[in-house]
């Protein structure tokens, strides 16, 4: 069933290109960003049904690359507390929200990878814990780039093949 939309404040803008949804198993969340260069960052109980509402949370930063989320932005929960994002738009920047703090960290840039490319529209990422080890695996949209980050670490993980390649060696949008 439908619920409640979310605010058009504080940016005024509605979801469009970079807009994602993360669900948390661990607070039984859903966060979401409207993407759309905004910074705009919400949580939403789904416990409370369709009358539930909306909570602004700690807009996502610009950075080091001075950019806010669009085409190519994802987010994911490791269901302990934080979601993983990359925004997209072309840049490199990738962070890590905790819930607990509502406070957003610039994490290691996601690598160029074999495509020497940035991260754009395509992206995706999943939270795997493969040999008692948690990592955010990304594949890196517009090209073939499969890596993982390594949450204990913070480190990338570039040693993986790049996903098999289709008519066009690369996943674009949608």
């Amino acid at each position: 069933s439908e619920v409640a939309s979310m605010p058009a404040s504080p940016s005024g803008k509605a979801v469009k290109d970079g807009g994602w949804l993360a669900y948390d198993e661990w607070t039984e969340l859903v966060f979401a960003a409207k993407g759309y260069k905004t910074g705009d960052f919400y949580l939403f109980d789904p416990l409370e049904g369709p009358t539930g509402t909306w909570m602004s949370l700690a807009s996502i930063p610009g950075g080091r690359e001075g950019k806010l989320p669009y085409k190519g932005a994802v987010g994911v929960s490791d269901n302990e507390g934080h979601i993983y994002a990359t925004k997209g738009n072309n840049t490199q920047g990738f962070w890590r929200y905790d819930i607990g703090s509502n406070r957003w960290t610039q994490l290691a840039d996601v690598p160029l990878g074999l495509s020497r490319k940035k991260v754009k529209g395509g992206t995706d990422m999943a939270y795997v814990e493969f040999t008692d080890t948690p990592y955010v695996y990304l594949l890196k949209g517009y090209r073939t780039d499969f890596l993982r980050f390594n949450t204990v670490s913070g480190a990338w993980d570039t040693s993986l093949p790049p996903a098999p390649a289709g008519l066009k060696p690369k996943y674009d949008k949608g």
